[in-house]
């Protein structure tokens, strides 16, 4: 269809919602060379739709059809593009906006170097094209802040040349002074403006025009003045606006408020010019925002303090240090410092109250870190002050407010009482033992006055206590231990006596267990008020773990604390993690009581408990179980086994009904017993250190596994262990979760010293083996099942465990004679079907490396930390199972994933170490004579073009370890290689290859890996490093 076939006005003027047929025709009509002319034509019609049709089409032939144009007619529609512009001008904002970013796109084509002095030009171009027709100063003011505000945005996405882009933001910076001055006077309204347009419309474009200075911002400020005078403006612009709104009179110019506030935002949060004039800004800042009215406004409402808030946090944040120098001498600080804390103790529930106080926490954060080693008795009150306010924030609502919240409300709630225990945190850190004594005395007082219907202050005292709880107890251990200052108030041997005078026998052995032993019942807010100061309770008993640890006298009164709350359903999560912290921090206190912990996690793993908690505690209590000497442990062994035999059973009666298909979650329980199973033998082994001393020839520690392993060996352990057993033969691995389950029990039993749950040999490789028979779909012969590579990680780290264990011959092993030659046959079987998999998963073996890094990772590890160091197993390795993992890591070392090109560097690395002291006959050997020309291609294309710089160390010490063990070979091969041209790049010339064989030749690897990082450099064409 031609362009002089249509009707073109009617046809745009019919338009409503132009349908997909209509828009396939405008779009062909804007392709034709006669819609430059067509555009002006529209744009000069009285219809809406077809002045912005016009004003469309003028933009896209200037995107589109650029250069077509002659250089004469780029000057024309200079001239054109003004006169429709201003023509526009108080018309509908759509075209005036639309013709607007054609100027701007107009500009990004021809600044500079066909249109000098850009904005200046343009600017004045449209106020003498007003005055020649007739437009009032107001209206061309209009299409210079609509300008104005086009171009940044047009700036921003347009793919310019970096050579023009860096000419063009010169010239656009040089205008920035003459920018922003037009700018700011139509935002803070002169008399020109105020006099030709009415309130409401002069509102719209003084809020236009502050989103117009802050795009200008991005561009910078030339000299520190116009910066901070402009900062000055635009924060008495905002005083005037709030005290409009305080009148009542200014529901029209909230828009505007927040539009200047953005702009102040980011000045003040300006880093840059913070580090520049940060004195001259924080003091220009300072003389507004430290005036009474701003605190008079803020603490006025709601609206004012969200309006406000942004912009004092950022001042804060940004200048935390100015504000802590002259804290307590300079009285504007310290009342910017006071509204503050007005904006953090701001009252509210669940409500805009709490977004602004969230606003306000960042600020005392970076005071605290800027005030941390020495701070003034001024910021010390101002801290105080902020967590007394945070104390009280922290405060649930009564229960009818709590209930109006909503479920959003409450969410905001939670996650301000996070922000404020973080705040918390922040002030101790400068308080310290200070803080401390004033969250004790609080929470003192508060659970004196604990009321159940009157618990939140309570709970409050307890949360904030809490909150500071890890670094105040890490802190007090230490002064009790000796290592800690003097006590001084604020110190944190202050924090260690507060704390022993808070944390009495009667406080826990009494009050706590008497708020956890109070029944949640009877109406809904006191369930609510119950259980939530229970929870209070227990999370504060963990968070001071390192304090119990040196305060042993009180740690059964805290374990209690939490074993009763362990026997509540509601409080069953806090109170496994508070048994955890427990464990983890007190394991040598809490061996007195080992037999004890035992019994609570047989009756924990016996009771209804969601089974993720269950595996909690048993793993807490697992990691103090194995810490009992061996002499100490068979009374502790009899909870453990009873537990390990209830669990066993459980998990014996799944199987059951997994094979008779009797339970549709049979599947879901047997995994959660395996791994509880697997949490409980944890605890049925010796610990780490003694069984690594014990290898190393120690005495005492043989002695020790000597006696453990006798442990072991009771009838009851051996009945658990013979039942699991013929549990988990029953087991099919085809599910990948019984199939983890039983590979990690299989693991954890799997060591070179005494263990309680010990397989045989045989029985381990029978369960592995089972494992790799569930790769194949049984429904056809040959072919691997749909989920093999979610199989394959685990069971080659299971055949890595086994391996690393039995290869070699042990005091506590049952493994026969053939051991390797079993292991060896395992190891084959794992490459065989993890090769196979790779080629079922793509046809080139790189693609297939690249979409399975994990696979790779964890075959290419097993050859290179099991199979190559161990000479017993890799001698009964066949040929062409190391070929196979020979030719797979040169695959991998193209593959630009660290996953799969580090443990091929570590294989290809470690191989040729090997190789080096090997006969030439040797399997070793011949691999790497194979194999090595391969691998250094690959290498050195990874180096020179194809992979992230960050995967180069890896590669450097890849080569680094050719040219150490092989170097004659290594030159010979790397010299051959890079006399091909244009490899591995073709920015690599001839100085810098040779300048890459000579130091690859140094002995220093720190050196070898500065001439790849160099060498990589060149050959992408890049500054080196």
């Amino acid at each position: 269809m031609a362009l002089e076939d249509i009707d073109v006005q009617s046809f745009v003027q019919a338009l409503g919602v132009p349908t997909q047929e209509a828009l396939a025709v405008l779009e062909q009509i804007q392709r034709e060379p006669a819609a430059w002319q067509l555009a002006f034509d529209l744009l000069g019609s009285d219809n809406v739709n077809c002045r912005f049709f016009g004003a469309h089409t003028l933009q896209t032939k200037i995107g589109r059809d650029w250069e077509t144009l002659d250089k004469e007619r780029r000057q024309a529609l200079r001239h054109e593009l003004i006169r429709v512009v201003v023509e526009s001008s108080g018309g509908p904002q759509n075209v005036l906006s639309k013709v607007n970013q054609g100027l701007a796109m107009y500009a990004l084509r021809t600044v500079p170097d066909e249109w000098e002095n850009f904005l200046p030009t343009a600017m004045e171009a449209i106020r003498q094209r007003g005055r020649e027709t007739g437009k009032s100063a107001g209206q061309a003011e209009m299409a210079i802040v609509e300008l104005l505000t086009q171009f940044p945005e047009e700036l921003n996405r347009t793919a310019i040349a970096s050579a023009q882009h860096g000419r063009l933001v010169q010239d656009v910076r040089a205008a920035v002074p003459v920018v922003l001055e037009m700018l700011t006077g139509v935002a803070c309204g002169t008399e020109l403006w105020q006099a030709e347009a009415d309130p409401v419309h002069s509102a719209t474009w003084r809020t236009r025009a502050w989103r117009a200075v802050q795009q200008w911002l991005q561009f910078g400020v030339a000299g520190d003045g116009q910066f901070v005078g402009l900062l000055e403006v635009t924060l008495r612009r905002m005083h005037a606006l709030a005290a409009q709104r305080a009148a009542g009179d200014a529901t029209e110019e909230d828009e505007e408020e927040e539009a200047a506030a953005a702009v102040a935002e980011d000045m003040v949060g300006n880093v840059r010019m913070a580090a520049q004039i940060g004195r001259s800004v924080g003091m220009a800042a300072v003389e507004q925002l430290g005036q009474p009215w701003v605190r008079q406004a803020v603490a006025g409402s709601g609206e004012a303090a969200a309006a406000w808030a942004g912009v004092l946090a950022a001042f804060g944040e940004t200048h935390a240090e100015f504000l802590v120098e002259r804290a307590g001498a300079d009285g504007r600080v310290d009342a910017y410092l006071q509204t503050m804390v007005g904006l953090t103790r701001m009252a509210g529930t669940a409500g805009v109250d709490e977004q602004v106080s969230a606003q306000a926490l960042g600020v005392w954060y970076a005071i605290q870190e800027a005030a941390e080693g020495a701070p003034s008795a001024a910021v010390v009150g101002v801290l105080g002050d902020v967590a007394q306010g945070l104390v009280a924030k922290s405060a649930f609502p009564e229960a009818t407010a709590w209930a109006a919240a909503g479920r959003e409300g409450r969410e905001r709630f939670h996650a301000f009482r996070r922000e404020a225990g973080d705040g918390l945190l922040n002030a101790y850190y400068v308080l310290r033992g200070a803080l401390v004594g004033a969250l004790a005395d609080e929470a003192t007082q508060r659970m004196e006055e604990l009321a159940l219907n009157a618990w939140q202050d309570a709970e409050a005292a307890l949360f904030a206590l809490r909150s500071v709880g890890e670094a105040a107890a890490a802190d007090a251990a230490s002064a009790v231990e000796g290592v800690g200052e003097a006590a001084a108030h604020d110190s944190p041997a202050a924090s260690a006596t507060h704390l022993s005078r808070f944390f009495t026998v009667e406080m826990i052995g009494s009050r706590f267990v008497s708020v956890l032993q109070t029944p949640a019942s009877g109406e809904r807010a006191v369930q609510w008020g119950v259980s939530t100061t229970k929870a209070a309770v227990v999370a504060l008993v963990g968070a001071y773990a390192e304090w119990w640890r040196v305060q042993p006298q009180m740690l059964p009164a805290a374990v209690a604390c939490v074993a009763s709350a362990l026997a509540q359903p509601p409080l069953v999560q806090p109170a496994a993690a508070a048994l955890r912290r427990i464990c983890d921090a007190c394991r040598a206190p809490l061996i007195a009581v080992a037999n004890d912990l035992a019994a609570l996690a047989r009756d924990v793993a016996a009771a209804d408990v969601p089974p993720r908690e269950q595996q909690r505690v048993v793993e807490a209590v697992a990691e103090v179980v194995a810490a009992v000497p061996p002499a100490a442990l068979p009374p502790t062994l009899a909870p453990l086994a009873a537990a390990l035999a209830e669990s066993v059973a459980v998990a014996a009666a799944c199987v059951d009904a997994l094979i008779l298909e009797e339970r549709p979650n049979a599947v879901a329980v047997l995994a959660d017993r395996l791994r509880l199973v697997e949490a409980l033998a944890r605890g049925l082994q010796p610990p780490d250190d003694v069984e690594a001393r014990a290898m190393a020839g120690d005495v005492d520690a043989l002695a020790a596994l000597t006696l453990a392993a006798q442990c072991y060996a009771a009838p009851a352990l051996r009945e658990c262990r013979t039942a699991l057993l013929v549990a988990l033969r029953r087991v099919s691995l085809t599910e990948i979760t019984l199939l983890e389950c039983v590979l990690a029990v299989v693991a954890s039993a799997t060591r070179r010293g005494p263990h309680a749950l010990a397989f045989a040999f045989a029985d381990a490789v029978a369960l592995i083996d089972a494992g790799w028979d569930g790769c194949w779909d049984p429904r056809w012969d040959g072919r691997l099942d749909s989920r093999w590579d979610e199989r394959c990680p685990p069971l080659l780290r299971s055949v890595a465990q086994l391996a690393t264990v039995f290869a070699e011959p042990a005091a506590w092993h049952d493994a026969p004679p053939d051991a390797p030659r079993v292991l060896a046959t395992l190891v084959a079987r794992a490459v065989e079907v993890t090769c196979s998999g790779l080629m079922f998963e793509a046809v080139a073996a790189t693609a297939a490396c690249e979409r399975q890094p994990l696979v790779c990772e964890g075959l290419l590890e097993l050859g290179a930390r099991v199979v190559l160091p161990r000479p017993v197993l890799l001698a009964e390795v066949p040929h062409a199972c190391m070929a196979q993992l020979c030719a797979l890591t040169t695959h991998a070392l193209a593959v630009p994933n660290r996953l799969a090109l580090r443990p091929a560097a570590l294989f290809a690395s470690t191989l040729t170490r090997l190789a080096a002291t090997a006969a030439p006959t040797d399997l070793l050997r011949v691999l790497w004579t194979e194999f090595a020309a391969a691998w250094l291609r690959a290498t050195l294309v990874a180096i020179g073009d194809t992979h992230p710089r960050s995967l180069l160390p890896a590669l450097a010490e890849l080569l680094f370890a050719f040219v150490r063990h092989h170097t004659a070979d290594t030159r010979r091969c790397l010299a051959d290689l890079l006399a091909v041209p244009d490899f591995p790049s073709p920015h690599a010339d001839e100085a810098a290859k040779r300048q890459l064989l000579k130091l690859l030749a140094t002995r220093s690897l720190v050196r070898a890996k500065a001439a790849v990082a160099d060498f990589s450099a060149r050959c992408r064409n890049l500054d080196a490093p």
